[in-house]
């Protein structure tokens, strides 16, 4: 290693030290074993947990905590005086929550942002660059999530994303509100609230509990290990915002079938009895049932569909990813595209709603069980219905009598 020609010493720094290979930091450590006098290294990182033992060994630590919003604003305040760049009051609290305390990001935000605009930062220009959209509608989502109104929640969640919002981006903004929500219910007053939500989180504090925050918190946070897997980016949310609704949702009155309609389906959809048999006694011997055809349980499916439509609808999302496999012995095997589709249907609240529902419609206890089946036709019902309807059409009645001839 050449020395210096003009000063004593020679500094190498090495940015995010925590990405160099096993090898390279073996070839970096004979270095540090037997370091030249006139050399001096400065190993930068974000992730020390990731340097190795014998590295971190021969070097003298020093630990930079995160910057807070202030500084940062002031740090943001001094650059755009300087660059002599305006900057709206809440394009800039944008950009310092996107920090995270780190200055560094900070000022590469800005620069990208001054590439768009050299003259002035709006909030569309932030915008733009970090996928979100407006972030004065995150208080709204929250409210009809504190509401129970998953409907309007997942409504409101595709428009957003209709109109530009990220997924991702979307998720983490509702995090970032729900804490502030969670830290102004416990009455933390050394985090600042951004200006745009103060008003509406000053409300809602008197609305929810603080268990009930916590409780949307972990939701959103179970549904990022999905955001890779899911077909489509709405879904992750919309799964995390059933799961905050629940079963919360009351029944509208005029959805429920009155005690005459129940009685008319059930006689409709069940067998008729004969007199004989209505006079048989019962007894706890173990009734054998006939394995039901597809045909019937695709019937049933929809008949099922339809109802929890208008009873639960929160459940209804669920169910629609869902379709029946076999019947035999009171026994009802049911598939779910995917995973957590499962595991929702098998809470025993909701898996206990699905059975009283089944027993309104044919009058029969069912136990049912639920297994992941990703390759679910989750258009079968409609096709079977369309091929039912086909049979008995007399038009391909009287095609298929003239081609037999």
């Amino acid at each position: 290693m050449f020395a210096p020609t003009e000063l004593t010493k020679k500094v190498f720094l090495i940015d995010e030290v925590h990405m160099l290979t096993k090898d390279a930091f073996n070839a970096l450590l004979k270095l540090l074993e037997e370091p030249p006098l006139h050399a001096m290294f400065i190993l930068a990182t974000t992730e020390s947990a990731k340097i190795i033992p014998t590295v971190m060994s021969r070097c003298a630590r020093f630990d930079f905590k995160p910057l807070d919003d202030k500084d940062l604003s002031k740090l943001l305040n001094s650059v755009s005086q300087k660059e002599k760049i305006r900057i709206s009051q809440s394009a800039s609290e944008m950009m310092i929550r996107s920090a995270t305390g780190s200055a560094r990001d900070l000022l590469s935000l800005l620069g990208q942002a001054m590439t768009l605009d050299p003259a002035e930062i709006t909030d569309e220009t932030i915008d733009n660059l970090l996928g979100s959209g407006d972030q004065r509608q995150i208080p709204e989502l929250i409210e009809m999530l504190i509401d129970k109104n998953s409907r309007s929640a997942i409504t409101k969640i595709n428009e957003m994303l209709f109109s530009g919002y990220n997924a991702k981006q979307l998720q983490e903004d509702s995090l970032e509100y729900l804490r502030y929500l969670l830290l102004a219910i416990i009455g933390v007053k050394e985090v600042v609230c951004p200006q745009v939500y103060l008003k509406k989180i000053t409300d809602q504090t008197k609305q929810v509990l603080a268990s009930d925050v916590n409780s949307m918190i972990k939701a959103f946070l179970n549904s990022a290990k999905w955001f890779n897997l899911a077909p489509h980016p709405a879904l992750p949310l919309e799964i995390a915002i059933v799961e905050i609704c629940g079963d919360s949702e009351k029944d509208d009155d005029n959805s429920r079938p009155s005690k005459n309609t129940k009685e008319k389906e059930i006689k409709k959809e069940t067998a008729p009895v004969s007199r004989e048999e209505t006079k048989q006694p019962k007894t706890n011997s173990p009734i054998k049932t006939e394995p039901v055809k597809i045909k019937g349980l695709e019937a049933l499916w929809e008949k099922v569909l339809e109802r929890m439509q208008t009873k639960n609808y929160s459940l209804y999302t669920c169910l629609r990813m869902c379709r029946p496999l076999s019947f035999t012995d009171e026994n009802l095997l049911v598939g779910c595209k995917y995973g957590f589709h499962k595991e929702r249907m098998q809470e025993i609240k909701q898996k206990g709603i699905l059975i009283d529902l089944i027993k309104e419609i044919t009058g029969d206890n069912v136990q049912i069980n639920f297994e992941v089946k990703n390759d679910l036709q989750l258009d079968s019902i409609n096709k079977a219905k369309e091929k039912e309807e086909a049979e008995t059409d007399p038009l391909v009645a009287d095609a298929k009598n003239a081609f037999a001839t």
